[in-house]
């Protein structure tokens, strides 16, 4: 990768299969400058664009936090905020740490 991006990092580096790996290539392509950090999409939203429902969204971001491949900020009132967390990303989560993965 030239770059930090996320849609290669989950292509190169994710162990999620079929819908869940699916669920982190949406995030990933609509994190914030494709580094992998700031997707803020509502789960109708990703399973819209992933073309699933979104109960499989659901159960896809559980185990892709159980993968450790992601990290879910939940916000009350808002969507959760979610970040990639795949080698060779450079990552803000948990209040604006920045956390190189590699």
């Amino acid at each position: 990768m030239s770059r930090p991006d996320a849609v290669s990092a989950v292509l190169s580096h994710s162990r999620a299969r079929g819908a869940d790996r699916l669920v982190l290539l949406v995030i990933a392509w609509s994190s914030a400058h494709g580094t992998g950090s700031g997707c803020w999409r509502g789960r109708a939203s990703i399973a819209e664009l992933a073309g699933l429902n979104a109960g499989t969204v659901t159960r896809s971001l559980r185990v892709l936090v159980e993968l450790g491949e992601l990290h879910v900020e939940h916000r009350p009132g808002r969507s959760s905020l979610y970040t990639v967390t795949l080698p060779g990303l450079l990552n803000v989560v948990e209040g604006g740490a920045h956390v190189a993965r590699g």
